[in-house]
C-alpha cells in the first residue's frame, strides 16, 4: 500500500550522492610533481585542454590522478569517459552518454540529449585516448563548450582536437639520469623502475654494481612509462645488466604487459605500431624515398628514414615546418622539460626493425 511504502522510504538511509566514476589505482603514482602543478594551473584558465605525447608517455595516468584531485572542485563530480577500446566514431556520443545513464529517445538525438542533461552541470569531463577518433571527440567537445557554460574537459590524444578554446600540454617522459649521478632515486624513471621492479621480484634492491645499468636502462628507454614498466618486469627472469644488455633487441624483450591490458599496450612494438597505424598518407615528410614507402608500414621506414636525416642541427631550431608537424601531429617529440632535441631511439630503432624485416635498408 502507499503508507507502506512510505513507511519504507522513511526508513531508507540516505546513500551520498555519487560524484565521479574513477577508477581505483592499483599502482602507485611516481613523481610528476611539476606536471600536476602546470595542468592544474593550465586547467584554471581553460575549459578544454588536452594532454598529448606519444604512446606509452603516461597521458592516461596523469589525467585520472589530476582528475581525483578534482573530485571536491566539481559540485557535479568528475566523469571519465575511456575511449582506448571504442573502435566506431558514430558511437563517441554513447559512450559520454552511458557515462550519465542516458539513452536515446525517439524524438531527440543523443547530443542534444546530452548537452540538455549537462547544460547547467559543474563537471570535469575526462575522455581517455581521443586519439583514433579525433573528428568525433573534437565535434562533441565543440559542442560541449558552446552549449554547456559549465562543464570542463580534460583530453588525452597522441594528437590536439583541433577546435576553437582548446588549450595543449605536451606531456613529457619522466626525469632520467644524465651521465655520472650520486643518487639515482631522485630520477622519476629510476624510481618507476625500482618500484615496479620489487612488485615481481620483492628482494630487487639497487646497488653499486647494478646501478649504471639501471641508469643506462631508463635513459635509453627515453624515461617512457609503460617501457620502463615493461622492463622491470623483466628482473623475474634476467638480471638489469643482462636487460640492459638486451635492449638493442627491445621489441622482442619488451613484451608481457598487463593480460588486461589492450594489445597495443602488451608490448613495445605494438605501441609504436599503433602510433604508426593513425598516420595519415600526407603525414610522412617530404624525402626521397618512394611514396608507395608511405603506407601501412612502409610509413616506418619513410619517417624514420626521414627524422634520421633530419634530427642534428634543424631540432635544435625546430626544423623545417613539415619536420615539426610531422613529430607534432603525431607526437613523438618526447624530449623532457628542457630538452631541445627530441627523443626517438625506440621509434628509430622500430624503423629500423621494420625496414629490415621488409628487406629494405633505410
Amino acid at each position: 500500500s502507499a503508507q507502506t511504502q512510505a513507511h519504507w522510504q522513511a526508513l531508507q538511509i540516505p546513500v551520498a550522492r555519487r560524484t565521479n566514476n574513477l577508477p581505483p589505482q592499483v599502482t602507485s603514482f611516481i613523481g610528476r610533481e611539476r606536471e600536476l602543478a602546470l595542468v592544474k594551473e593550465l586547467l584554471a584558465g581553460t575549459r578544454l585542454l588536452t594532454l598529448i605525447g606519444m604512446g606509452g608517455c603516461g597521458k592516461t595516468r596523469l589525467s585520472l590522478q589530476v582528475a581525483a584531485d578534482y573530485v571536491e572542485t566539481f559540485s557535479a563530480g568528475v566523469w571519465l569517459v575511456e575511449l582506448a577500446s571504442l573502435a566506431d566514431p558514430n558511437q563517441v556520443v554513447a559512450a559520454v552518454a552511458s557515462v550519465f545513464a542516458l539513452k536515446e529517445e525517439a524524438k531527440t538525438p543523443l547530443l542534444k540529449l546530452l548537452t540538455e542533461n549537462l547544460r547547467s552541470k559543474d563537471l570535469l569531463l575526462v575522455l581517455d585516448n581521443c586519439e583514433h577518433l579525433l573528428e568525433a571527440c573534437a565535434l562533441l567537445a565543440d559542442s560541449l563548450l558552446q552549449q554547456c557554460p559549465k562543464v570542463v574537459i580534460l583530453a588525452s590524444s597522441r594528437e590536439r582536437l583541433g577546435i576553437r578554446g582548446e588549450t595543449t600540454y605536451p606531456v613529457p617522459p619522466l626525469s632520467v639520469p644524465q651521465g655520472e649521478v650520486e643518487d639515482l632515486l631522485e630520477y622519476e624513471a629510476v624510481r618507476l623502475f625500482v618500484e615496479r621492479a620489487c612488485q615481481v621480484q620483492t628482494d630487487f634492491t639497487v646497488s653499486n654494481a647494478n646501478a649504471p645499468a639501471l641508469a643506462s636502462i631508463c635513459h635509453r628507454l627515453d624515461g617512457i612509462p609503460l617501457a620502463i614498466e615493461l622492463a622491470a618486469a623483466r628482473v623475474r627472469i634476467l638480471s638489469v645488466e643482462e636487460i640492459n644488455s638486451k635492449l638493442d633487441q627491445r621489441f622482442r624483450l619488451l613484451t608481457g604487459g598487463s593480460r588486461t591490458a589492450l594489445p597495443r599496450q602488451q608490448t613495445l612494438r605494438s605501441l609504436i605500431d599503433w602510433s604508426y597505424d593513425l598516420l595519415r598518407e600526407h603525414d610522412c615528410p617530404r624525402s626521397e624515398e618512394p611514396r608507395d614507402n608511405c603506407t601501412d608500414t612502409g610509413r616506418l621506414r619513410c619517417g624514420a628514414g626521414s627524422l634520421r636525416r633530419e634530427l642534428g642541427d634543424q631540432t635544435r631550431v625546430g626544423g623545417p615546418l613539415g619536420y615539426r608537424s610531422f613529430v607534432g601531429r603525431n607526437s613523438l617529440a618526447v624530449g623532457g622539460s628542457g630538452s631541445t632535441t627530441p627523443s626517438f631511439s625506440s621509434v628509430l630503432g622500430h624503423g629500423r626493425t621494420t625496414a629490415e624485416g621488409d628487406g629494405n635498408s633505410s
